[in-house]
């Protein structure tokens, strides 16, 4: 199932999806989506409180990643050790994309500076009366975060 939707969202012209890593037994799944030139990444831990799961089972799922290959794992922004421990393990493997920012309470670069590659600002710039100055804003702390040495 998975993979036709894969190969819809494909087909459709987008370049890649975010499938939760849970189920495991993704291997054909990211095989069909490197034939289609479809990146995959991987949800690892998530940034909403009580993710028990992710939290009891963030290094198995991270290992899982790495044997899928896939193009990089989605770890939330509310736990940071959890993206400075997922940069220990992958390296320079895979992307690291970081949502929570903002809405659930870290602040913009704060992920960056912990190894993320990305981070997901959406609602913060959404939910805003100022969307406009918001991602401004945001943007210039990443910068900052950026210009200060970012990494940990």
């Amino acid at each position: 199932m998975v993979s036709e939707e894969i190969e819809q969202l494909s087909a459709l012209g987008f370049k890649g999806s975010i499938i939760h890593l849970f189920p495991m037994g993704y291997e054909p799944v990211v095989d069909k989506a490197r034939k289609l030139e479809h990146q995959i990444f991987g949800v690892v831990y998530m940034s909403h409180r009580g993710c028990k799961l992710f939290n009891e089972l963030f290094q198995t799922l991270l290992e899982y990643a790495l044997t899928l290959h896939v193009d990089g794992v989605i770890v939330g922004a509310t736990e940071q050790d959890k993206i400075r421990s997922a940069r220990a393990k992958l390296g320079k493997k895979m992307l690291i994309i970081s949502p929570g920012i903002g809405a659930q309470g870290p602040s913009p670069g704060s992920a960056l500076r912990m190894g993320a590659d990305f981070e997901i600002v959406g609602r913060a710039i959404t939910m805003s009366h100022k969307p406009r100055q918001v991602a401004i804003n945001i943007a210039k702390s990443q910068v900052m975060e950026y210009e200060r040495g970012g990494r940990a």
